[in-house]
This record gives C-alpha cells, structure tokens and sequence, in this order.
C-alpha cells in the first residue's frame, strides 16, 4: 500500500534524465582542489576521491595515458559506463582553464569524444 502510495503521489523516481543536449558538460579536474594522489597500500597513482563522475582517478599519469587509462577503467563498470556514456552522448564536453590541469583536461575531453 505504501509503495502505491507513494507511485501515486510521483515518489516513485526513474533513470536520471541528463540535462539539454544544448548545454555544455564539465568533465575536468574540479578546480581549486589539490588533485595528488595520497599513497595508501596498493593504490599509489590512483586518487581516492571524485569530486564528481566524469573525472578521472589517474592524475600521477602523463595526460593522454591517464585519459586512456579512464576509459578502460570505465568499460571495466559496465552499469557505470552505460551511465555515463547516457549523460555525455551528444554533449558538449568541457575540461578546465587551470594551467595546471589543462592537458589532462584536455586529453580527458578528447578521449571521451571518442564515442560510445
């Protein structure tokens, strides 16, 4: 009764729907934020916290590797890839201004360009 309920009054949420095709997504380094991995036990390289889902964890690799490196990892998840590829296909993908990270972000948004 209760799950009728609550379908009933719109409770019940679907797939998350992505924004307009028309506006830009941020798939960059957060700025402002100290992207250094912290070593802990096997993951030497690997940062330990996303700041959000469409950056990359492989900050210590040079840019293009660490790029290629993303989108393995991410086809290595396949209920995560699929999200992903539904909230970036056919978006405008942007990286940061920030000199420090501007290759990776570079790299990053070209590799993920490189379709679904």
């Amino acid at each position: 009764a209760a799950s009728a309920a609550s379908a009933a009054s719109g409770a019940c949420l679907g797939p998350p729907v992505p924004p307009p095709l028309s506006q830009p997504i941020f798939v960059g380094l957060t700025s402002a934020v100290d992207h250094t991995p912290k070593p802990s036990g096997s993951a030497v390289g690997f940062k330990q916290r996303l700041h959000h889902p469409f950056e990359t964890p492989f900050v210590s690799d040079p840019a293009e590797l660490g790029a290629s490196r993303y989108r393995v990892w991410l086809a290595s998840q396949p209920l995560f890839h699929a999200w992903v590829a539904s909230q970036l296909q056919g978006r405008t993908l942007v990286g940061g201004t920030e000199k420090k990270k501007r290759a990776k972000d570079a790299a990053h948004v070209r590799r993920l360009m490189q379709g679904w």
